[in-house]
């Protein structure tokens, strides 16, 4: 849904829905700032279009007022002139507060902890399985189903584990949650663009890329495609920092742990394919593993 809006009496847009974010939260564009998008049939404060109208939450107030079906276009928005907007900024009838979109180092943090939670998941049955080391184990086949169940969780519970304890929820732009179609196709998503793989490197410059988008525009590129929007369902203190900090630290060192009775058979397996490339494991990499 692209939106156009009016700034210093100059038609400014179009815009997706979460670009808007970060220009509510930073005071560049207030609720009473007149916006437009298709099915308006003129300007409106952007707390009345429908497309906005979940990110404002209104004390005493049930539902938002209609501003009307109708398709046509402002002739603003087709071409030269604009439309009166009033000498001044209409007083809200009620308080108005803007729902926030969350930090990029909570949205980080979250999912580090998801990531290192479903490691130890991982590792720990295959231990209690017996199932001896696999190749396989260090593919990106290994964190495939990963993000099939972070599509799961996000439509059935609006959240992960990490994002529940950092407050944090993804749902549509009218508040409801994901459909199952949606989730996995926002898990494959991350996959490909958010963690690239998770093969080798490639996640370290993909989650760069990732955080810059959200820094700049509030949204990753995933979210924006299916028109989904993270936000803070609740408030984060020090003490559930402290947890998700803690619960990273215990579960990277459980995952260690539980690979020990694999580095044997790692080394090996890494000797042959080092080998085979004429070079040596790296001391740094042998010493690694074996502590």
């Amino acid at each position: 849904m692209e939106i156009y809006w009016i700034s210093g009496g100059k038609k400014c847009g179009p815009a997706i829905v979460p670009d808007l974010l970060p220009l509510l939260e930073s005071g560049e564009i207030t609720p009473e700032t007149k916006g437009w998008h298709k099915g308006c049939p003129d300007w409106t404060p952007l707390r009345d279009l429908p497309a906005l109208a979940f990110y404002f939450k209104e004390d005493g107030r049930e539902e938002f007022p209609p501003v009307g079906t109708d398709d046509a276009v402002p002739s603003s928005v087709r071409g030269a002139s604009l439309p009166d907007a009033g000498s001044g900024e209409t007083v809200p009838t009620a308080p108005i507060q803007v729902i926030a979109a969350p930090p990029p180092v909570l949205r980080f943090l979250a999912r580090v902890l998801d990531s290192v939670l479903y490691m130890t998941l991982v590792f720990g049955l295959l231990r209690l399985l017996g199932a001896p080391f696999h190749p396989l184990y260090g593919t990106p086949l290994l964190w495939l189903p990963m993000y099939f169940l972070e599509g799961f969780l996000l439509s059935r519970y609006g959240a992960t584990p990490g994002k529940m304890l950092l407050g944090i929820s993804v749902t549509r732009l009218d508040g409801r949650r994901l459909s199952g179609s949606q989730g996995i196709y926002r898990g494959i998503q991350v996959f490909l663009f958010g963690v690239g793989f998770m093969y080798s490197i490639l996640p370290l410059f993909m989650m760069a890329i990732s955080w810059y988008q959200v820094r700049m525009r509030g949204v990753a590129t995933w979210d924006a495609r299916l028109g989904l929007v993270p936000r803070m369902a609740s408030h984060v203190g020090s003490e559930r920092l402290l947890a998700a900090l803690l619960l990273v630290f215990a579960c990277m060192v459980a995952a260690g742990m539980l690979v020990q009775a694999w580095v044997p058979d790692m080394l090996a397996w890494m000797n042959e394919a080092f080998a085979g490339a004429g070079t040596e494991i790296p001391s740094w990499l042998k010493n690694m593993l074996k502590n």
